[in-house]
């Protein structure tokens, strides 16, 4: 039996205000990295990643209107000039994700680090409404190697407000399947998204993607669904995706209240990174 599971047993009190005290300091924005380094030589592989982690849950909850995420994440954009034709914007994207476990039972202990996902790139605005998104994914776990290409695609706004897409980028379908990493409050997506919706996401193919006068939104797309990490060579066969929805959040008086569909026709192939699905259809509620 599990006597006891704790991630904290592992910060000592001290550690504790050294971390509080370094959030202070982080709410005036004055970070520096010997501050830093001097916590991490105090902990333990795990307990640096866990006081960093608990230093920035302070930071984000204490920031005031004055200071905001704003005044960090604008050291990720190395380039912005609107005035200029060519290149408006140039910003380093990407995330980092984590989890720590410990656990003390009468069977023994383990504790471990687990890097979730490692993802970085640059997207870039050029030419006054065109976007080109590269980004990479590494494993952390086995010395930061490299795994595949995420996003790596050019879009564009054309006259009626419609984004087309060209290249390698996120095909979700289903409520879960098409819900970023970045937005799931639990560390991975339930079974029943990965059972309707393919586990993987990024394909190689084109889509466009857009709304109506009547908050009507929708999206077509075709990809190939071959299992090649970077760009596609083409040597399974093709997928389809179809969605359509409606915000009704002026009716109801909320922020968001969209119903919508996702229609997907898969031409099974032997050699395919998908589902065995010929099709698939998911309603949607959010």
């Amino acid at each position: 039996m599990v006597e006891e599971l704790s991630i904290w047993s592992e910060i000592s009190i001290k550690d504790f205000f050294l971390v509080l005290n370094l959030c202070l300091r982080g709410l005036r924005l004055e970070i520096d990295i010997d501050y830093l380094g001097s916590l991490a030589s105090r902990c333990t592989r795990s307990r640096t990643i866990l006081s960093i982690m608990l230093c920035l849950g302070f930071i984000s909850a204490g920031l005031n209107s004055q200071v905001t995420c704003d005044h960090i994440w604008k050291y990720a954009v190395f380039h912005e000039d609107d005035e200029n034709p060519v290149v408006q914007k140039i910003a380093f994207t990407g995330r980092l994700q984590g989890e720590a476990y410990w656990f003390d039972a009468d069977q023994g202990d383990t504790n471990d680090v687990i890097w979730r996902r490692l993802r970085m790139g640059f997207k870039n605005a050029v030419f006054d409404g065109c976007t080109f998104h590269f980004e990479g994914d590494f494993n952390l776990n086995a010395d930061g190697s490299y795994n595949r290409l995420t996003d790596a695609y050019s879009s564009g706004k054309l006259r009626n407000g419609a984004t087309l897409k060209i290249g390698k980028q996120s095909a979700g379908f289903t409520l879960g399947g098409a819900t970023s990493s970045k937005s799931l409050i639990t560390m991975q997506r339930n079974n029943l998204s990965n059972n309707l919706s393919f586990t993987a996401e990024y394909f190689t193919g084109v889509s466009l993607a857009g709304t109506t006068d009547s908050d009507y939104f929708y999206k077509v797309a075709i990809f190939s669904n071959d299992p090649n990490g970077e760009f596609s060579h083409f040597n399974a066969s093709f997928f389809g995706l179809a969605s359509v929805g409606k915000d009704f959040a002026e009716q109801l008086g909320t922020d968001k209240a969209e119903v919508r569909f996702d229609f997907v026709y898969n031409d099974e192939d032997p050699n395919a990174n998908t589902r065995n699905f010929s099709e698939v259809i998911s309603p949607v509620t959010q």
